[in-house]
């Protein structure tokens, strides 16, 4: 090697050892930076006519395991999702209260049939009829409480929803401008600055929705949903939100526009497409989907929960059982002293093959309601009321028992009701009633006809007694679905109790009047005595909408049961949101830590490569001199 090959070699080392200097100041300085990726610069030997001639830069390489970037984006989206959710779900938690705990709402009713029991244990005294009735006011504003708590809670995730898809659209509009600016770029510094800045975003991104990402090859990045529709090619695609305001138990989501009552996410392409990508569930995690989730799903079941729980609470106290008599081969029952109210069920158990079924007839006269029942595949799929062993059938009774076979006689007929179980025969023998018979008793077996029929009136039908109203409509429950409005939902928000009761206490104590043949003495325990054991005594089927019970093995018990499931229930699934919440935050701190340990700065590491390059630098300079000092020898000879 000449000493002018070996003074360019030299020069060539110098140049390239600042360089690596300039890369490990700026690794230093931004020791702890939010974003930056650790540099390393990247030599290359220099080639001339076959020789080595010196060294070269040829790139400031970012140091990233990319495997370690796409399972850290995956596990912030999942982390997104399971904390919305479980933030959401401690404030569900604090509504309810603690199972037992003071102002919980299984507290409240334990107080209520407390109160139900002194009355029957001194039914003429008024301070005890006033403490029944100030009990269930309390337990009624409760539910109330609750209930409006939950949908305030599903408008704030509105507005919410709207905020994430604002912020989403920002974020790809700017991954859109880093993209064009990083295309094609030479200055390899420069690039790995607008990299980081394209992965921040892109980071951030990931915490709204779930993403994939891949490189292309002019060095720009397209990103999908994980569902496989496209955020950004050469041009962001953008979300539009419809939000919807001041939400109530019956906003609910629907695929059909024209029924939804909340708003739904759409995503207009680049093309000018528009996909609504919760119709087809393109969103699958971040915190958008965990949202959605909590709008549409948790916090709807948690309606549903305590709205059974109002309807339950109502129907014991105020629901006359009408058990059938024995006949021939099956039962009668008789409803003459009481009238079958909109919505008010008929049941028809029966033994087949060794398993007992059912046949509910509930009370629907407005022909363009399809209440959940065996035809309406849609609802059945929305409100899993019917079953494999109860099939629910809506009759209009406006005709009495008569016009309501009749109106089933026309269904089966007509081909919107399948025909009855091969063997049971449903007549109207007389007046209004309704008799089940097996004309195969060897084989199909009538075992009961039960009705549970909601008495109206205070007096003259019954112990039974409508302690509860629903202020919509000033009347007990009955579970009507007429008016294409379902009576159970938004029902505990609008539960009261009945104005007549609270103006008259003695009524909690008198179920026959003048007009009646006895009249119901101050003392008599019989009334409150009824409310007390239908509350804490008499089982009642669930609907497991609320996700107590499930659709084959519906929960069966008693009121009391049914609200220790309720608050029990929203407890467990607090904490199973948080615990589900913690494992993936320490999942996503260890990728976290995992990405930090390989692209991140680390001081020690730095400085001993500082050491090496200075090392490095001095012998080059070294060589310099050396070489220079020749030269001086030679221009001396």
């Amino acid at each position: 090697m000449g000493l002018s090959s070996a003074l360019d070699s030299a020069l060539s080392g110098l140049t390239t050892t600042q360089a690596q200097i300039d890369v490990i100041s700026q690794n230093v300085s931004n020791q702890g930076s939010v974003g930056y990726t650790r540099r390393q610069a990247t030599l290359v030997q220099q080639v001339t006519g076959g020789q080595t001639t010196g060294v070269q830069v040829a790139s400031i390489q970012r140091i990233l395991d990319q495997v370690v970037v796409s399972q850290l984006r995956s596990e912030t989206s999942s982390a997104a999702y399971t904390n919305v959710q479980s933030s959401y779900f401690q404030q569900v938690d604090q509504l309810f209260g603690q199972p037992g705990g003071a102002g919980a709402l299984d507290t409240t009713f334990n107080k209520f049939t407390t109160a139900a029991q002194a009355l029957a244990n001194d039914p003429s005294n008024t301070i005890t009829r006033a403490g029944l009735i100030s009990s269930a006011q309390s337990l009624a504003g409760q539910l109330s409480t609750i209930s409006g708590s939950i949908q305030q809670q599903r408008d704030g995730i509105e507005a919410h929803l709207a905020d994430d898809v604002q912020a989403v659209n920002g974020i790809l509009l700017n991954l859109q401008n880093l993209n064009g600016k990083i295309i094609g770029l030479s200055d390899s510094q420069t690039s790995a600055a607008l990299l980081d800045q394209r992965d921040a975003k892109i980071s951030e991104l990931a915490k709204y929705i779930d993403i994939g990402v891949s490189v292309t090859q002019n060095n720009g990045v397209r990103i999908t949903t994980t569902g496989g529709l496209p955020l950004l090619d050469n041009t962001a695609s953008q979300f539009k939100y419809d939000q919807h305001y001041v939400l109530n138990a019956t906003s609910q989501y629907s695929y059909t526009a024209s029924a939804r009552g909340v708003g739904t996410i759409s995503l207009i392409g680049a093309n000018g497409t528009t996909t609504d990508v919760l119709a087809n569930s393109s969103i699958r995690s971040g915190e958008i989907a965990g949202l959605i989730n909590l709008r549409d799903k948790q916090l709807v079941e948690s309606q549903a929960q305590i709205d059974e729980l109002a309807a339950g609470l109502s129907n014991a106290v105020a629901n006359n059982q009408i058990q059938g008599s024995a006949v021939a081969n099956g039962f009668n029952a008789d409803f003459v002293n009481n009238p079958i109210q909109k919505g008010n069920e008929i049941t028809i158990d029966y033994l087949s093959g060794g398993v007992t079924q059912r046949i509910t007839l509930k009370r629907v006269d407005d022909a363009t309601v399809t209440p959940p029942n065996s035809i309406s595949a849609q609802k059945l799929a929305e409100q899993n009321e019917s079953t494999a062993y109860n099939r629910v059938i809506a009759l209009d009774f406006s005709g009495g028992v008569s016009g309501a076979l009749a109106d089933l006689a026309a269904k089966i007929l007509g081909g919107t009701e399948a025909a009855l179980p091969a063997g049971i025969s449903l007549t109207n023998p007389a007046g209004s009633q309704l008799q089940a018979v097996s004309s195969t008793p060897a084989s199909l077996t009538i075992t009961k006809v039960n009705g549970s029929i909601t008495t109206t009136g205070l007096t003259l039908q019954g112990t039974a007694i409508p302690l509860f109203v629903d202020t919509q409509s000033g009347a007990a429950f009955t579970g009507s679905y007429e008016g294409s409005i379902d009576q159970i939902v938004g029902l505990s928000q609008r539960l009261s109790v009945n104005p007549a009761v609270v103006s008259n206490p003695a009524l909690l104590v008198v179920f026959q009047s003048a007009a009646a043949t006895t009249t119901t003495l101050a003392g008599d325990p019989l009334r409150p005595q009824f409310i007390y054991d239908q509350l804490t005594a008499a089982n009642q089927a669930f609907s497991p909408l609320g996700g107590i019970g499930t659709n084959g093995a519906p929960f069966n018990g008693t009121v009391a049961d049914f609200t220790k499931n309720v608050v029990q229930n929203q407890s467990g699934r607090a904490i199973n949101f948080k615990n589900i919440d913690d494992g993936q935050q320490i999942v996503l701190k260890s990728i976290q830590t995992k990405f930090s340990s390989e692209s991140g700065v680390k001081i020690d590491q730095e400085l001993s490569n500082l050491i090496q390059v200075q090392n490095a630098y001095s012998a080059n300079a070294r060589l310099i001199s050396t070489v220079k000092d020749l030269y001086d020898v030679l221009l001396k000879i």
